[in-house]
């Protein structure tokens, strides 16, 4: 019974950062090299930033869960490598849901078809100011 939980142990933080490898050297190159315009390739890789996030998350708290039934205890926590796996998901719920968020607000204005006559010009405040084209 304990090799699925030590599975799971296993698993999970190669997955979690599997895919921070997968984004940082394959989508956002890839994205930034063929798509035309750097706000589309920004939206792309903002996207799979927060699928990432959801999917670090989920492995974090996999990981933690299955150090537990590991153990048997909750003691399992207050290990190194456990601390460390809780600074991930407490850094990835400051990415997720304050830094992405705040970016989100300052990144250029993309500009849809209805409103090609349109574009950002960047402010000297930090924020885009929208002007005609």
């Amino acid at each position: 019974m304990s090799s699925i939980p030590r599975a799971i142990e296993f698993l999970s933080p190669g997955t979690w950062v599997g895919g921070i490898i997968l984004l940082n050297f394959g989508v956002a190159p890839g994205a930034f090299a063929t798509l035309g315009s750097h706000d589309l390739a920004g939206a792309v890789v903002g996207m799979a930033l927060g699928r990432l996030h959801i999917l670090g998350l989920i492995a974090g708290l996999m990981y933690l869960a299955s150090r537990v039934a590991l153990a048997r205890s909750l003691a399992a926590l207050a290990s190194p490598v456990a601390m460390v796996v809780i600074l991930m998901i407490v850094l990835t719920l400051g990415s997720q849901y304050w830094l992405s968020p705040r970016r989100r607000c300052r990144a250029p204005c993309v500009p849809l078809d209805a409103f090609r006559k349109f574009r950002c010009l960047p402010d000297r405040a930090g924020g885009p100011i929208l002007a005609f084209q």
